[in-house]
């Protein structure tokens, strides 16, 4: 039996209490918010450099209301696009999504844990837990 973990993984925990104080680093790019806008900053980071569909992230939100609007603030404020992903979506969205994503052509998803059961992408450059 071998380790869960990569080496070629790296982790980092952000408190979001203490970047919506001014304490704890990031910044630039959001809407004033300290949180957003570290996060912002971090989304276009990774995508500043990478080609077309290399390069895709997940954005986990605990209540579905935070995936849809934080899909919406993501979308505006870093110009790639974010689908929001949950069970209150309709089997046709939810697919359409995902179908979408897999491909390439949204970069981003805002989801609650429904999502991500069984994601095999390569381009998988980062995983958020926005709590």
């Amino acid at each position: 039996m071998s380790s869960f973990n990569r080496e070629n993984i790296s982790y980092e925990v952000r408190y979001k209490a203490l970047l919506e104080s001014g304490g704890g680093g990031g910044g630039g790019g959001g809407g004033g918010d300290g949180a957003l806008s570290d996060l912002v900053s971090f989304v276009k980071s990774q995508h500043k450099n990478s080609p077309k569909n290399q390069c895709s992230g997940i954005i986990y939100c605990f209540k579905r209301k935070d995936c849809e609007k934080l899909a919406k603030q993501i979308s505006r404020l870093t110009s790639l696009q974010c689908l929001p992903y949950h069970a209150g979506l309709k089997d046709a969205i939810r697919q359409s999504t995902q179908d979408s994503w897999m491909t390439g052509r949204t970069p981003i998803v805002a989801a609650t844990i429904a999502f991500g059961m069984g994601i095999d992408r390569a381009s998988v450059r980062y995983v958020v837990h926005w709590r």
